[in-house]
């Protein structure tokens, strides 16, 4: 079976919070059983995109379209200036990307997209953000809960990665790491392995944590050990090392 959605003023959107639902549709996805049990404990998860597409028999969802990922607490993100009255809550903080879909070049979307996240992200104390121009969501045979997530571009463009996190709290007193576990990455292709919790970053692979600079054909990231890898892949590889800092408690 495959279900396909007409545009919605000119986002499709996926709203995660405890619940995934998409706009005209019925279907609903525990978010627990799709992400693990984490999953929003740093707010909801939304994406915006032009189009998507669910193929139940290839265990595929399929946003496409100038695609936007955003997660951070206690805020509602709109991906247009339409306000989802369900999706309004007292006390929070309300944010859009309506300016990205008024510029006409994905470059300037993007740079555009990057830019607003960003400034959520400082204002709200943490957020991750994702953009690219396809996003494909890979199922178990059961259609319950998430394998893998591709993000891909263009050759002329690359998918963007960004995560400022929330700071930590540690017998009782919180602790601010973010600027040591701040990253930024890029490439043509970005692959989220649910399994073994890596970003595998391909072509024109690009990543910065914390000042510490990789960038090759390929790059891998540990995103629960915060570890950086760059395989031999044939193609030589650039390191700059900036923060060593190894006094963390």
């Amino acid at each position: 079976m495959q279900v396909r959605m007409n545009k919605v003023i000119g986002y499709s959107l996926l709203f995660i919070s405890g619940v995934v639902s998409a706009q005209n549709s019925t279907a609903q996805m525990n978010a627990s059983e799709m992400f693990g049990d984490k999953a929003t404990a740093d707010g909801p998860i939304t994406v915006c995109s032009n189009t998507l597409s669910y193929d139940q028999s290839k265990h595929q969802m399929i946003y496409a379209g100038n695609v936007l990922v955003m997660q951070t607490k206690n805020a509602n993100i709109q991906c247009t200036d339409q306000v989802i009255p369900e999706q309004q809550s007292s006390g929070v903080n309300n944010y859009s990307f309506a300016s990205v879909s008024a510029l006409s070049g994905y470059t300037d979307q993007q740079k555009e997209a990057l830019k607003t996240a960003k400034e959520i992200c400082k204002t709200q104390g943490g957020c991750r953000f994702l953009a690219g121009q396809t996003l494909t969501i890979f199922f178990d045979k059961s259609n319950k809960k998430i394998e893998n997530i591709l993000l891909t571009t263009g050759k002329n463009y690359t998918a963007k990665f960004y995560s400022l996190p929330f700071p930590k709290v540690k017998k009782g007193k919180t602790q601010s790491t973010q600027q040591e576990d701040k990253v930024y990455a890029r490439g043509q292709t970005m692959s989220f392995d649910m399994k073994t919790n890596q970003l595998i970053i391909q072509k024109n692979a690009y990543i910065d944590r914390g000042g510490n600079q990789f960038a090759g054909d390929k790059v891998i990231y540990d995103i629960k050990n915060g570890l950086v890898t760059v395989p031999n892949t044939g193609e030589r590889a650039t390191v700059i090392l900036n923060n060593l800092n190894s006094d963390k408690d």
